[in-house]
Parts: C-alpha cells; sequence; structure tokens
C-alpha cells in the first residue's frame, strides 16, 4: 500500500494521510485497522482509474472538497476551514468583525444613523448623526429590518459600502466607505419601550461583558419594569462567566444549569447557579440562525435551565460552544463537534441541530401581515391603546420583535409576572 501510495505522489499521499486521521479519531480501536485499509484502498483504486482514463488533478486542490466531504460524515455542520478562514471565524468570537462602525437606530421605518464606534471608518467619513439611511449598496433600505442593514454594513465580501443618506437639510448624499477590523461592543442596542418594556440588544457576550449586560437589567427591575427583551439575533461570543452571570438572575443558588460532556460522555465542565433570583420581569428572548457561540449557549440555558423566559425567533446556528479546530499540517483546520451541551432538564445539543424556539416566528412578512397594526389592545384606555399601535408600527419590519412585544403586552394586561424559579435538581 505504501509503495502504492508514493508512486500517486505527494500531494495525494497526504491526502489519504489525513483521511486517515479524520477516521481514526472517531472509531474504536477494535475495527479501525480494517476499516482504515478500506478506506484508503478505495480511495487510492478511484484515483488509478481517473488517471487511466487521462483525468488529471492537482492533490493540494483536491484534499479540501475530500476532507469536507468527509468531515460532514461525522458532523454534518463540521467544516474545513482555511488558515484565514478560522482566524476571521477566532475574531468574530471575540467581537472583532470587518465593518464600518455605524450604529443606526429605526422609527417610522426609517433608519436613521445614531452615533459611530470611536476611530472607526464610519466616525472618519462625513457621515453625520441623524442622517437617514436611504440605500446600502444600492438596495433600498425600507425593507430592511436593524438585523438585516447591519448585514449589508459588515461582512469581508466587500471591501466598500455605498450609503446613501438624506441630510438634515433634505440633501441627499452618496459616500463610498472602506471597510477594515473594527471592535464591537457587546451591548448593540439598549431602549425602554412603553407598557413599562426594557429592551436590550447583544452583540455577542465577549470577556468581561458581564457587569454592564447584568447591570442594566439589575437596574430596570428595581425601577419596576414590567418586561424584559434580550436581542440575541446575530450574537456570538465565547465567555461562559456571561452566560452564568445573567441565567443567576433567573434561578435559586446552586441550581444545575448545564455541563459539557466529551463523546464518551464524560464530563469535561459542569455550571451551577451562584446566586438567588432577584429578577421578577417575564422575559423575551429573540434569536436567529445567526445566534451562535455563547449567546446560542445563554439562549439554550434559558429554555432549558430556568423558567420565566420565552424564545421566540427562528432556529439558532447550532454551534454552542461543542465545536473544536482541530490544525492540520497542512494549514487547514478542522471545525468539529468535539463535545456535547447538556441542559438542566436534560436536552443534550451536539451541533446536529440548533434550539426550536417555543414559539416560531418569520424573519419576513407579507404586506398584508405587517399591515395589522389596528389590532386592539383588549382592555386599555384610548390612549394606550393609540401608543400600542404607533409602537406595533414602528416594529412592523421587525415580526420578531414586534411579537415580542405583542406577548409581553399581553401578559401585563392579564397581571401576569415571570414564574418561580427552575426547580431542576440543586447540587
Amino acid at each position: 500500500m505504501y509503495i502504492f501510495l508514493k508512486k500517486l505522489g505527494n500531494g495525494i499521499e497526504t491526502l489519504l494521510l489525513l483521511t486517515l486521521f479524520l477516521w481514526g479519531g472517531f472509531q474504536s480501536s477494535a475495527t479501525e485497522a480494517s476499516t482504515h485499509d478500506i478506506l484508503l484502498r478505495t480511495l487510492s483504486e478511484s484515483i488509478q482509474l481517473m488517471e487511466e482514463e487521462g483525468w488529471s488533478y492537482e492533490p493540494q486542490t483536491a484534499t479540501h472538497p475530500v476532507l469536507q466531504s468527509f468531515v460532514k460524515t461525522f458532523d454534518p455542520a463540521g467544516v474545513v476551514l482555511t488558515k484565514k478562514e478560522n482566524q476571521q471565524r477566532t475574531q468574530r468570537q471575540k467581537g472583532k468583525t470587518v465593518g464600518i462602525g455605524l450604529q443606526v437606530g429605526q422609527s417610522n421605518g426609517l433608519f436613521h444613523i445614531e452615533d459611530f464606534l470611536k476611530k472607526s471608518p464610519a466616525a472618519e467619513s462625513n457621515l453625520s448623526k441623524g442622517n437617514r439611511i436611504l440605500r446600502v449598496n444600492d438596495a433600498d433600505t425600507k425593507n430592511f429590518s436593524v438585523i438585516e442593514l447591519e448585514q449589508h454594513l459588515r461582512g469581508s465580501d466587500k471591501k466598500k459600502v455605498s450609503l446613501t443618506v438624506l441630510s438634515k437639510d433634505q440633501s441627499t448624499n452618496t459616500l463610498e466607505i472602506t471597510k477594515r477590523i473594527i471592535k464591537l461592543p457587546a451591548i448593540a442596542r439598549i431602549e425602554t419601550l412603553p407598557f413599562e418594556l426594557c429592551y436590550i440588544r447583544l452583540h455577542g457576550l465577549y470577556k468581561g461583558s458581564h457587569s454592564k449586560i447584568v447591570s442594566h437589567i439589575q437596574s430596570w427591575d428595581k425601577e419596576g419594569r414590567y418586561g424584559l427583551i434580550i436581542d440575541l439575533r446575530g450574537a456570538n461570543g465565547e465567555d461562559i462567566k456571561t452566560v452564568i452571570e445573567l441565567i443567576d438572575l433567573y434561578t435559586s443558588k446552586d441550581v444545575f444549569l448545564f455541563s459539557f460532556r466529551n463523546r464518551q460522555d464524560e464530563e469535561l465542565a459542569l455550571y451551577k447557579s451562584t446566586s438567588e433570583r432577584s429578577i421578577t420581569m417575564p422575559t423575551m428572548v429573540l434569536v436567529d440562525k445567526d445566534t451562535v457561540g455563547a449567546a446560542e449557549v445563554l439562549a439554550a440555558a434559558f429554555m432549558g435551565s430556568t423558567r420565566g423566559a420565552m424564545i421566540l425567533g427562528e432556529p439558532t446556528h447550532g454551534d454552542m460552544l461543542v465545536r473544536k479546530a482541530l490544525s492540520l499540517s497542512t494549514g487547514d483546520t478542522l471545525y468539529m463537534a468535539t463535545r456535547r451541551l447538556v441542559l438542566g432538564d436534560g436536552t443534550l445539543y451536539d451541533g446536529r441541530k440548533g434550539i426550536q424556539p417555543n414559539l416560531l416566528v418569520k424573519t419576513k412578512t407579507s404586506v398584508e401581515e405587517e399591515d395589522d397594526s389596528n389590532a386592539p389592545l383588549l382592555g386599555k384606555p384610548e390612549e394606550k391603546e393609540s401608543v400600542y399601535k404607533k409602537l406595533r408600527k414602528r416594529f412592523r419590519r421587525d415580526p420578531v420583535l414586534r411579537r415580542a412585544v405583542d406577548v409581553l403586552s399581553g401578559l401585563k394586561a392579564l397581571d401576569i409576572r415571570a414564574l418561580e424559579p427552575s426547580p431542576h435538581t440543586s447540587l
């Protein structure tokens, strides 16, 4: 076998040895020898037949797609990353991304510039606070949600962003801004809403971010605010401490929250609550397909280890810090699930699927569905009903956030507070 591989050349020998490495890490010793032989022989014969038929190939180019396919036989959501792709993945989990550093707000369905990140491309441009954002890269923003707009402003797919804005003097200008690496703050937006509701949106759960996030939530609760919306759509991060600090607000002391276990079901890390519950506000947690990392762990813990919180939106990504970057000598990285997340209610996540929300909400709505702001708020005076309609109209392009407001408004109308602490087993 070795002589045959040498005939094929060093590149394809590397490919076969990588295949051997991959399979060996996931098989028992009793079967690995025969399995390796079958795999290597089949792949070798296939290559020989293709060469006999005149097919040519570049071994380095062939390695990547073969590894991609092979990785997915073990982890359907696993990927093979180049050195650059893995560096970008690592940076994103720490809050670093490619963008222009623009913070936007929305009112009456229109976007405006609220602020700029310090020393960002946007801060160094001719943009001004209060400018209305009409178009991004030739796309009309009137049908965007805030999440969609931010996706157009970030990412390395394009080096520049074209913005058409309306100034306060009603003049229209188009600017082209070059992107670069920016550091996002953990907190994307904080806002108090009518009906004693409050809203916090996170970019991610980054190292050292727990104190500010927890402080805002606790202050709202002390003020007597009724309900809380935590928006984790598009959020990431890798800081487990922030997850624990937030979940602690909703559980009794010494309650098992979650653990990580390896593929042999051995305990790697176990986490339990460290303080008594202090939050009484019913909480809506918003998620989407881009909720990953520590943010996804937080959403999972809200669902499986606490009470008083509801998950809304669409299924999450399925990467709850269960994957590990395995480096190859070629410079590529195998990003694969090597452990499992186990929640207080026994739910297990191994990377094959994400969180299924308690309330599934489509991120896109039809024109008819958008125009339902005239729905009455039962049992409320006419003045409050008018405020409610204005609030729903403001969020008409964001059906997930609008549904969260609906649920909390309904609970408040019924005078329902958060449930009692989680009854999961104490340790």
